[in-house]
């Protein structure tokens, strides 16, 4: 069997080696890498990891096409634009490459389009007192101009409007000159302003039309998008007033968010630390007693993790699980949240986890608590007893009993059926008794070597009660001691005594 097993694994090594030939460099290292990472320890950590990257790229499958059937859709959205809508359809200088770019040039373009709604107002405003000063200044030329013709044949003074300075040679000239570049700085400026105004509407109306507004009903973006250009600059300072208070709104209802989020954060973090200090406890008060040989101050389950470095990377590690459950829409339990939270704290390591393996000469063997399932029957009943004794202790010491607390009793039903081997039943009465657990052992086993490592033997049998339908299990017999009766007792109350439950 062991040649067969050999030949086996020979083939299997051939296999992968043939496989491995097929991948590329890249492939293996990458694989390297994931190897020496928690999920890569073992062949069901590789295997949930497989899994959960299978997912994954379903996930963003899904995405994919979720996101080509958009993109179809806006193409044939385009298609259906009439020529006059699509002239006011500016195209992006930068076309953003990412899903944060495009919100971050949305919000970029938002505020451009709210500070050039203002300056359309205040350009229009400009305007139209430019326009009324060149009025005035193309008055006042033809006045002047009139009145230089007449001088040259008058040889009296004439008659000026009302109103109207009077000007005489070089003076008129001057007033003339002066009124002239009046004019034609007003023009300058009423043309600059028309320019700056038609941009800031086509910005407007270029925003209006993106995607991201698809939610907005189009009775809405439709006055963003269909309104002249008077009428939208002409509401404009209103919009823009309007578009404010709604993002201050907003800003206020984020930032309520991201407080609630913090508190949830610190109150997770809380409880990651209880769950990390009871991790250490069980390692810790699962050393066993000095008198066990080779076991003797050993420690029985060891518990290897990487904490976080602070405070502050623990927050960081649990506010990402709470960024990834908002994203994914989730809701999960309690403590599957805690789960989560507690295996992103040791990441990327995550915890190791190894137990004695029982042996009869009592040598110091460490294995991975996931090869329990090899252990044979008494193997893993000792295993099962010494992990009880130390939940248990640890179970005493939180409840505030001290370290000298009593276990309590662990019964079990026809262990004896299972193991029966007397260096491993010692092994575990030595244990249990060293963190003061009492051991009941029920079994219909006829073995004498095993059911004499017990000091207190007792024969029951099953008597009928009065009732037919009931029946009692009874002493019959007592073996191995010649005490009778009760012969000790103590009294415990679980009622408060002074505001402390004893």
């Amino acid at each position: 069997m062991l040649a067969e097993r050999l030949n086996a694994h020979i083939e299997r090594g051939k296999r992968a080696e043939r496989t491995l030939a097929t991948c590329t460099e890249p492939i293996r290292e990458r694989a390297a890498v994931l190897l020496g990472t928690g999920d890569g320890q073992d062949s069901e950590r590789r295997a949930a990891a497989r899994g959960r990257s299978r997912d994954e790229a379903d996930k963003a499958l899904t995405k994919l096409n979720s996101a080509e059937s958009e993109l179809e859709h806006a193409e044939e959205e385009v298609k259906r634009r009439t020529p006059r809508d699509r002239l006011r359809h500016a195209q992006l200088e930068v076309e953003p490459a990412t899903e944060a770019e495009a919100r971050e040039l949305a919000e970029t373009e938002s505020m451009r389009a709210t500070e050039m709604s203002g300056r359309v107002t205040n350009l229009h405003r400009e305007a139209d007192e430019a326009g009324n000063s060149a009025t005035a200044a193309n008055t006042a030329a033809q006045v002047f101009g009139q009145q230089a013709s007449r001088l040259g044949d008058a040889t009296a003074p004439t008659a000026v409007p009302d109103g109207v300075a009077a000007y005489s040679g070089d003076d008129a000239e001057a007033a003339l000159k002066a009124v002239l570049e009046r004019l034609n700085s007003a023009t300058a400026i009423a043309s600059s302003a028309t320019h700056r105004a038609e941009k800031a509407i086509g910005d407007v109306r270029r925003l209006a039309s993106e995607n991201r507004f698809a939610g907005i009903p189009d009775a809405i973006r439709d006055r963003y998008t269909g309104d002249d250009p008077e009428v939208l600059a002409e509401r404009a300072a209103a919009r823009a007033a309007e578009m404010r208070v709604r993002r201050t709104t907003i800003e206020g209802q984020l930032a309520d968010i991201g407080r609630d989020q913090r508190l949830v954060v610190v109150e997770i973090a809380a409880l990651v630390r209880d769950v990390l200090a009871n991790l250490d406890s069980a390692h810790r008060h699962s050393k066993l007693p000095g008198t066990l040989g080779g076991w003797g101050n050993e420690h029985f389950l060891r518990i290897r993790f990487a904490r976080p470095s602070g405070d502050e990377d623990l927050h960081a590690r649990i506010d990402a699980v709470v960024d990834r459950i908002v994203t994914e829409k989730s809701k999960p339990e309690g403590l599957a949240l805690l789960k989560r939270c507690v295996h992103e704290a040791v990441a990327p390591r995550g915890f190791t986890v190894k137990v004695l393996k029982p042996n009869s000469d009592l040598a110091v063997e460490p294995v991975d608590v996931t090869h329990l399932g090899k252990f044979s029957g008494g193997e893993k009943l000792t295993v099962c007893v010494a992990l009880y004794c130390t939940l248990a202790r640890l179970r005493a010491v939180n409840r505030g009993r001290g370290r000298d607390a009593l276990g309590g009793t662990l019964v079990l039903d026809n262990p004896l059926g299972t193991a029966s081997h007397v260096a491993l039943l010692r092994l575990q009465r030595d244990v249990a008794a060293a963190h003061g657990v009492q051991l009941v052992y029920t079994t219909g086993v006829e073995d004498l070597g095993a059911v004499g490592q017990f000091p207190n033997v007792l024969r029951m049998r099953n008597a009928p009660g009065s009732l037919r339908t009931r029946r009692y299990v009874v002493l019959e017999e007592r073996f191995g001691s010649a005490v009778e009766g009760i012969t000790s007792a103590r009294v415990s109350s679980d009622e408060p005594t002074n505001g402390v439950a004893s």
